[in-house]
């Protein structure tokens, strides 16, 4: 990656705009995605999230990546990782079966063939944050099935926005534990059997072009209840919010 990106953000930095500059308001919650918490923030700030979302599109993502031209390295939050660009140029590797569909066509077509297969796939927007907009569909029946292909479509139709569809992968999980010891005895006897989802944050420091240093001590979000796998009724989500970093800005465990 070092090859295809330029070592400064220039372009994301220059030129404040009187907009910008005399704003009345804005979100202050980071990147601008759905879902995420709104705030104060006032005027002031020489790029608005407005103006970094135009930037971001403006740019020819296909030279970058065939080495025509470069591209800000991290002039946006996202950049290169957003769900639906992330899994074109990850490169080969052990990864669930992910799509990208633009209309209502392309979503029946790739169920199409799943009926009965069993499989349970993850719908969801490729900027979203906190599980907005997250559906399930469960590919065990046809009637299951298309249940949830409705749903999606009729929600494509409403909003007009494409959507990332991924195999769901059962999670791995960890134990319930209680007073320090897994599986251990509640309060009044009761035993802490249940499982929970759980994710691991690591942290980065990338410097020049580049050198990565991973920060020795990691954080653990654990689901506060335990792991159900009926993630689906009537092929919506239900309870997707699966970690206890409220308004952290992450998306329920689906990455």
């Amino acid at each position: 990656m070092s090859a295809i990106v330029s070592e400064n953000l220039c372009k994301a930095s220059v030129d404040c705009s009187k907009e910008g500059q005399e704003g009345s308001g804005g979100g202050g919650g980071g990147e601008n995605v759905r879902g995420g918490g709104g705030g104060g923030g006032g005027g002031g700030g020489c790029v608005t999230n407005h103006e970094l979302g135009h930037f971001w599109s403006s740019i020819n993502w296909k030279a970058v990546m065939a080495r025509k031209v470069v591209a800000p390295r991290m002039f946006m939050r996202s950049g290169l990782i957003r769900k639906d660009l992330l899994p074109m140029f990850a490169g080969e590797g052990d990864h669930p079966r992910t799509a990208l569909v633009g209309n209502e066509e392309e979503l029946r077509d790739f169920f199409k063939d799943e009926a009965g297969s069993g499989k349970r796939y993850v719908v969801k927007y490729s900027d979203s944050s906190n599980a907005y907009g997250m559906n399930f569909i469960d590919c065990g029946s046809q009637v299951g099935m298309d249940a949830g292909v409705r749903k999606v479509a009729e929600d494509m139709r409403a909003d007009k926005d494409k959507r990332v569809v991924q195999e769901y992968i059962e999670p791995l999980l960890i134990p319930d534990w209680a007073g320090g010891v897994m599986g251990g005895e509640r309060e009044g006897g009761e035993r802490g059997e249940g499982l929970h989802k759980f994710h691991i944050r690591a942290l980065l420091l990338v410097v020049g072009d580049m050198d990565v240093y991973l920060f020795d001590e990691c954080r653990v979000l654990i689901a506060p209840e335990a792991y159900k796998e009926d993630l689906v009724v009537g092929g919506r989500a239900v309870g997707t919010r699966d970690s206890r970093a409220e308004g952290g800005g992450e998306e329920g465990g689906e990455g």
